[in-house]
């Protein structure tokens, strides 16, 4: 599910290939966007491991539920907890357990992180008893944890468990030649998916492609070209200013906070009612430009939005967004 040109690309999925097969930890580092998930499944899919991979984004769950997620639960133990839940490494049994952005898990759940590692075995939140697991775990982080380890959020024996395999993905503008390769790879894919003709590029298009320092990486230029084939298909031939105007940020635009500062407060409604209706009209707008830009995918929503899925559902319910008018990006009415 990867494709690249690149020699430094090569060579990192040559260690995939030699060492998938053993139980041995993965780190995979890397900038936000360039693959790391997509990576962690080619491990997986190597490995032959019988039972499934799981994912879990750290930083999208609240932590004081991170504990729960992980390593489960017996019923009662905590209020709400009246059924248990067997948790993700019990769920990955015989499989993988994928933790993205781990440097954000807090100091009290790395502890028992380390514990599982050690020993392989887990306690479920509430629970005397130990249960054995055989789970391969692959960790990937946006952070520099030996800089976490330094501050002190982040345990350095933990670390040295997880950093046995290390992977670092380059970020999109340090290997230029797979950013045309890709973009055609995509066009390629994402015009027979929606069954669109793809638009006529000139070079100055081209050309802004790839001189383009690409924040976001692989993920904005997968994003950036579904964007394109939605919006400009059967057009006239696009040129540099056309692409400027697809890569701009997504707040360009957006009026300036500052415009309002002079504005007369509504004092017929009380403080409190004044703020909550102007962080319901933020959210709205944030969520509704995140659903605009995963093309209403809940869980990558989520992860942008550094919510749990749940709470998204919960909010998306009260601002009455419907999500499935973003299914294919056409936005709101």
């Amino acid at each position: 599910g990867m494709y690249s040109r690149s020699q430094r690309m090569r060579d990192l999925f040559e260690i995939c290939v030699r060492t998938a097969a053993t139980d041995a930890t993965v780190l995979i580092l890397g900038e936000t966007g360039t693959g790391k998930e997509l990576l962690a499944r080619a491990f997986h899919r190597r490995s032959e491991r019988p039972g499934r991979m799981v994912s879990i984004n750290c930083a999208a769950v609240p932590e004081n539920l991170i504990d729960s997620e992980l390593f489960g639960y017996v019923p009662g133990a905590f209020t709400g907890a009246e059924d248990g839940a067997e948790g993700l490494f019990r769920a990955a049994d015989g499989g993988t357990l994928f933790l993205d952005e781990i440097g954000s898990i807090p100091l009290q759940v790395q502890y028992r992180l380390l514990r599982v590692l050690q020993e392989g075995r887990v306690r479920p939140v509430g629970s005397d008893r130990e249960i054995d697991v055989d789970v391969r775990m692959i960790a990937a982080t946006s952070v520099r944890l030996d800089e976490a380890v330094a501050s002190g959020s982040f345990r350095h024996d933990l670390l040295y468990r997880l950093d046995v395999i290390r992977v670092v993905l380059p970020p999109l503008r340090d290997r230029p030649e797979d950013i045309l390769f890709l973009f055609g790879h995509f066009m390629r894919e994402l015009s027979e998916h929606h069954g669109l003709s793809r638009p006529d590029l000139e070079d100055s298009f081209l050309d802004a492609l790839q001189s383009y320092h690409w924040p976001g990486n692989v993920r904005q230029l997968e994003n950036l070209t579904e964007r394109l084939l939605l919006t400009h298909h059967g057009r006239e031939s696009l040129t540099a200013d056309h692409f400027a105007a697809l890569a701009a940020p997504a707040h360009e635009g957006e009026p300036d906070i500052e415009q309002f500062a002079g504005t007369v407060p509504d004092l017929d409604r009380d403080l409190p009612e004044v703020v909550q209706a102007a962080v319901d009209r933020t959210e709205e707008a944030y969520l509704r430009a995140a659903l605009e830009r995963t093309r209403g995918r809940v869980v990558r929503t989520a992860e942008m939005a550094g919510i749990s899925r749940r709470t998204l559902l919960r909010k998306l319910k009260r601002l009455d967004i419907d999500r499935s008018a973003y299914r294919l990006g056409r936005g709101s009415d």
